[in-house]
């Protein structure tokens, strides 16, 4: 086997040589340092920028949170309101199948009987009428203030993003 000639590995084989080899290596620490101070600057605006988006979620989270209270609350309010007009409502149907029961026992015949159910029936039923407009218009009214926070939330959310 034929060995290989190999040529020695000198740093520099002159001074102008190595002149070259030592502006090389200046130039690539400047570019190391320009380097380092790009990534520096790039950690640092990443930094920041992560910041401030904690602080849009972190604002916008208390106003969701604000919004879902007071949804809360209005939902809690016209839930009373509508459990109050229930109750109103079952206490009138009784009170009158009461006077009813007791117009029945005072009867002195059946056709007055028949008479008085007719007469409790259609009373019965323009109540009932009119309670159930009274409570639709009612659970409108709050199906509208338990949503009226949740809304202006997404509202304002909506025009904050345009």
């Amino acid at each position: 086997m034929a060995a290989a000639s190999k040529k020695p590995v000198t740093l520099a084989s002159s001074a102008e040589d190595f002149k070259f080899e030592t502006a090389n290596v200046f130039d690539i620490s400047e570019t190391l340092r320009t380097a380092q101070e790009s990534a520096r600057k790039v950690a640092e605006d990443g930094v920041e920028q992560a910041r401030a988006a904690y602080s849009r979620a972190k604002d916008a989270a208390e106003q969701t949170s604000g919004s879902a209270e007071a949804t809360f609350e209005a939902a809690k309010k016209g839930f009373a309101t509508l459990n109050a007009k229930t109750v109103e409502t079952l206490r009138a149907h009784a009170e009158a199948g009461f006077d009813h029961v007791e117009q029945l026992l005072a009867a002195k015949d059946v056709s007055e009987a028949f008479a008085l159910n007719g007469a409790f029936a259609r009373k019965t039923f323009e109540a009932f009428t009119a309670q159930a407009k009274d409570f639709a218009a009612l659970a409108q009214k709050v199906a509208a203030e338990t949503q009226a926070p949740f809304k202006a939330q997404v509202e304002k959310a909506i025009s904050a993003a345009r």
